[in-house]
């Protein structure tokens, strides 16, 4: 089985103005893995508690973030990542496929 996986989710503001990127909570982002038949294996978020007050991160021009998470698989296979930036502001998501052996 493979060692751990790293997942890393990376948000640019491509605009010439800041932006202000609003989280309700204290989580800002979320990952998650799953088989090729759509079954979710794991995400980051489950069982977390995260802090009920509004949040927020500004962005200069050009400026990116990034988020990341490590995940012990405990399967083999084709499977999908993803990554989605938890905003009540902005959206921003993305998702690749890989392999586990």
């Amino acid at each position: 089985m493979a060692g751990l996986v790293t997942l890393t989710l990376t948000v640019f503001n491509p605009s010439a103005a800041l932006i202000d990127v609003l989280f309700a909570t204290g989580q800002q982002y979320d990952f998650a893995v799953s088989e090729a038949s759509g079954a979710l294996l794991w995400q980051w978020s489950v069982d977390m508690a995260f802090a009920q007050m509004l949040g927020s991160v500004t962005l200069a021009p050009n400026e990116s973030l990034s988020y990341s998470a490590e995940w012990s698989p405990s399967v083999t296979g084709e499977l999908t990542a993803s990554g989605a930036l938890v905003s009540s502001s902005h959206t921003s998501s993305a998702a690749t496929a890989f392999s586990v052996e």
